[in-house]
């Protein structure tokens, strides 16, 4: 039975060290720079990131370090500039890029 509960131990303990934790980047004179979630060292899920005016300039989207999902960028107007799809690192199928007015 105590070999049972060690085991047990051993996995919770290993799951907890894979816990994903919050970051915040900032550039060198203080300001947001981006935010997301890390797994050790690697990027995951949405990170958001900022002009150092403080305005979201890319929402990007990982898995294990690796580009992956909608990556969707920002004029400093905060119109959208563009939508990319991203699977595994590579970019997919089509991309769309707006003129700051906003038509594609």
């Amino acid at each position: 039975m105590i070999k049972v509960y060690a085991g047990i131990y051993l996995v919770f303990t290993c799951l907890i060290s894979e816990a994903q934790i919050k970051k915040t980047e900032y550039y060198p004179a203080g300001q947001l720079r981006a935010h997301g979630l890390m797994n050790g060292e690697t990027k995951v899920g949405e990170w958001v990131y900022f002009y150092p005016s403080g305005i979201k300039s890319a929402i990007e989207n990982f898995d294990q370090g690796i580009l992956h999902g909608v990556v969707t960028y920002f004029y400093p107007n905060e119109v959208i500039q563009g939508k990319e799809n991203w699977r595994i690192g590579q970019l997919q199928d089509s991309a769309w890029y707006f003129h700051p007015s906003g038509a594609l």
